[in-house]
């Protein structure tokens, strides 16, 4: 399967008593179809407006975002999406949980680890607490969307087309990513690590009746030790950084995954901002996996609860439970 991720909003806090709804969304495309998908985008695109020669979701209209649905689903594609309300989060709150995700880079170092690998830790962890609270927020939101994606598609693929789970081609939206210190780098370095985590608290899906002896030949290793002693308590784990670096870039240039991932994650966001009908937005819950909610609401600060949100008629109503079911019919029989 190609991955291509993209965010929306400042992941700023807003002035008092204004809303902010930022996204990282992923749009999962299958090999199978992306050719047919691409290709159809290429006649699209010519007429939908562009900047640099890209084409910029925030700039189409109801009818043209509404066109790009149409297409995406007949491909089968899927959606996923994190969304903050950067107006309920707390700058102290928000500064804590950094301080917190900082000291936990380095909170199982020992003296027995080597000295190399001792000092590019605390590297890593002196870079996050210089990062800028909005590229923190933003890059803790790329966890949990890559812990969902993680978790949940290879369930969902595994019914339909096996093979979409061999092979995970990923590709970001990159800004300014050829520096040392930029977030992206930091983010792409730590990515794995913050992951084996999220995963240890909440596991892959796996559904017992089916056969994934192929994704298991690929990607399951032995636990190495340091991880059974600390997070992972298991003989057997996944391969995070096969699964994750195999294909993985980051492409600031014209890319056609990456404008359609801008488009339904911006779509998104205006319709949460009440900046686009549901002429335009409509579709985008078909897109997603039905779930109690099918728009992952996640907070830095407090516990999330969408329904006091000022867009909740459009979470709770539109988005949900979202239009593809995880399992297939053969699977509830």
């Amino acid at each position: 399967m190609h991955i291509f991720i993209d965010e929306s909003g400042t992941f700023a806090i807003p002035a008092a008593g204004q809303t902010s709804p930022c996204i990282v969304g992923a749009l999962i495309v299958p090999d199978y179809t992306i050719g047919r998908l691409f290709q159809k985008y290429e006649r699209l695109r010519q007429h939908l407006p562009k900047e640099g020669g890209e084409v910029k979701g925030r700039r189409l209209n109801e009818t043209q975002v509404d066109s790009v649905m149409t297409w995406l689903r007949r491909n089968h594609c899927l959606f996923e999406a994190i969304v903050i309300e950067m107006g309920r989060e707390s700058a102290a709150d928000l500064a804590e949980h950094q301080l917190k995700a900082a000291e936990a880079l380095t909170a199982n170092l020992t003296d027995e680890h080597h000295p190399e690998l001792v000092a590019g830790v605390k590297k890593l962890k002196s870079r996050l607490e210089a990062m800028a609270l909005p590229l923190y927020v933003q890059a803790a939101l790329m966890n949990v969307l890559l812990a969902r994606i993680i978790r949940e598609l290879p369930a969902y693929w595994i019914q339909r087309q096996p093979k979409e789970i061999l092979n995970f081609h990923w590709v970001v939206d990159g800004k300014g990513i050829d520096s040392e210190t930029s977030s992206e780098n930091w983010w792409s370095t730590t990515k794995a690590g913050f992951l084996q985590s999220a995963l240890a608290r909440e596991p892959v899906i796996m559904l017992d009746w089916l056969d994934y002896t192929a994704f298991d030949n690929k990607y399951l290793m032995p636990m190495p030790d340091y991880l059974k002693e600390t997070i992972l308590p298991y003989e057997h784990g996944y391969n995070l950084k096969l699964l994750l670096e195999e294909d993985f870039q980051f492409n600031s240039g014209v890319d056609y995954g990456l404008e359609l991932a801008d488009i339904v994650t911006n779509a998104t966001r205006r319709a949460l901002k009440g900046n686009l009908s549901s002429e335009g937005w409509r579709q985008i819950p078909a897109l997603m996996i039905a779930r109690e909610q099918a728009l992952h609401f996640c907070s830095l600060s407090k516990a999330v609860d969408s329904s006091h949100l000022p867009y909740r008629n459009i979470v709770t109503k539109a988005f949900r439970h979202g239009g593809r079911d995880m399992l297939t019919a053969a699977s509830r029989r």
